[in-house]
């Protein structure tokens, strides 16, 4: 199958009279994004997110002022939970005005570096957000057994106050290390986890996401568009008009909203450089979402494109 980027993907859908039907100026001055619940603590967070998009880490003028666009569209929409690194964070410093650093609901990753670098990532991410405790910390790359070792270390800042929330990240849902990993730390301080989720990878469903939601753990879905692949999949197709029941505008609303859907999920975070694309995901976050026939006819719908 020959891939099509987003960009490609809209332009044939305009041509096919199935563009998105995107309220730009928008109703988001009068509806606002749903907001989900982090189950350990309550905290509020928007249920979709951004995820590490390209302006954010690469510097330059046209990327600062695209970064700023997005974070401002992110806000406005009702948004404000962004996945991303701490180099990013310091790119942010040069983009961002102080007063919207700290209306973002940032997450950050420790890998298998030394405890001393990390501490040092941490104290400059308290001057960068101006906020301390940090919102959500999470361990990245599980799978290694020296990243594991820094487990102890998360749990010991959430316990002095420097952190809200931490949690894990795995690779694939699919694999059965993440399920076993999962398993092995789910009752050990996880607030949440991260996982990819959408109904072309939908494994989570089986056991990450019942344990997840039987422990009170939050979820973080990535990868609603398989990378892109996913707009591939459903180029030249007719959006149905049965989706609108569920305020569904695009298809890539379908996907978020499908993973939204799930009970277990806490938020979703899309990825894009595009502000018109932004938008679109972001608007996810809006009206109602698929119910439990609802969902298994979208399924059924996907699955006549494999």
């Amino acid at each position: 199958m020959k891939h099509i980027d987003r960009r490609e993907f809209m332009k044939v859908a305009a041509a096919t009279g199935a563009a998105m039907s995107m309220r730009i100026g928008l109703q988001a001055q009068t509806e606002k994004m749903h907001q989900r619940t982090m189950p350990s603590t309550g905290q509020q967070i928007g249920s979709v997110g951004f995820g590490n998009a390209t302006p954010f880490h690469e510097p330059s003028a046209q990327n600062q002022a695209t970064t700023r666009e997005l974070i401002g569209l992110l806000l406005e929409h009702g948004g404000n939970f962004i996945d991303t690194n701490v180099p990013t964070v310091w790119a942010f410093e040069e983009s961002l005005d102080v007063d919207t650093l700290k209306q973002l609901q940032v997450l950050t990753s420790v890998t298998e570096r030394g405890a001393s670098v990390v501490e040092t990532d941490m104290d400059h991410l308290y001057a960068a957000l101006e906020k301390k405790p940090l919102d959500f910390l999470q361990l990245r790359n599980m799978f290694s057994l020296s990243a594991m070792d820094q487990w102890p270390m998360l749990k010991e800042w959430k316990a002095a106050g420097y952190v809200k929330h931490i949690g894990l990240s795995g690779v694939r849902a699919e694999q059965p290390e993440t399920v076993a990993m999962y398993e092995k730390y789910i009752n050990d301080g996880v607030d949440f986890i991260q996982i990819n989720y959408s109904f072309t990878e939908s494994e989570a469903e089986k056991r990450l996401l019942p344990m997840a939601r039987d422990n009170g753990v939050g979820v973080i879905t990535n990868r609603p568009f398989r990378n892109g692949n996913y707009f591939s999949l459903v180029s030249g197709k007719q959006l149905p008009d049965w989706v609108k029941e569920f305020d569904c505008e695009s298809w890539a609303q379908l996907s978020v909203k499908w993973a939204l859907s799930n009970p277990a999920v806490t938020c979703v975070i899309t990825e894009s450089s595009d502000p018109g694309h932004a938008i679109d995901n972001l608007r996810s976050g809006f009206g109602r979402l698929p119910d439990e026939n609802q969902r298994q006819e979208v399924s059924n719908l996907i699955h006549t494109f494999l």
